[in-house]
């Protein structure tokens, strides 16, 4: 008589993230393993699919793409077979930079962000006095010029915010003329 021994084992599919925060645009590599051998996976930030990608013969996959644009929080990060699925959580920072045409009085200054709130009203002061004002667009992302006001010689500060995310910055003035 032959004796067959019968083993049932399930495989558990996952996903890993890398990195798990960052600001929109940000390379967001997702790996994944125990999906369904050959199928197609797609990858959810959000509620947007971000990329679709094919398992290979050991349920197995690698996909990367940039982080959309959107407000900073957390965010669901999906990859899904249309059988199996696993999710992981991405956090978005706001982030702003600042670049200046010189470091004198009147110089361009030009900040640049993303990751605040989708078309809100971003300000920016100058040593806490508004100096510019402009909203976001709808991915949250906003580049705003405004000539270096009239202050004395030395660091000054510069801050933006949608009036709830913000970022401070320094600018340097060494010429007043």
């Amino acid at each position: 008589a032959d004796n067959v021994d019968t083993i049932d084992f399930v495989t558990q599919q996952s996903i890993g993230i890398e990195p798990a925060a960052g600001s929109p645009g940000t390379e967001l590599m997702v790996t994944g393993s125990g999906f369904n051998a050959d199928a197609g996976v797609s990858i959810f930030f959000g509620e947007e699919e971000i990329r679709i990608v094919h398992a290979g013969s050991d349920g197995s996959f690698t996909a990367c793409a940039p982080v959309p644009g959107g407000a900073s929080g957390e965010y669901a990060v999906k990859a899904d077979d249309g059988l199996v699925r696993d999710y992981a959580t991405f956090t978005v920072v706001s982030v702003a930079s600042l670049s200046a045409g010189g470091d004198f009085i009147g110089a361009p200054l030009s900040v640049k962000g993303s990751g605040f709130r989708p078309n809100a009203e971003i300000t920016i002061s100058y040593d806490s006095i508004m100096v510019a004002g402009s909203p976001a667009s709808s991915a949250g992302s906003f580049t705003i010029t405004f000539p270096a006001p009239r202050s004395s010689a030395g660091e000054h500060i510069i801050s933006v915010t949608d009036g709830f995310d913000s970022a401070t910055m320094t600018f340097n003035v060494e010429n007043l003329f």
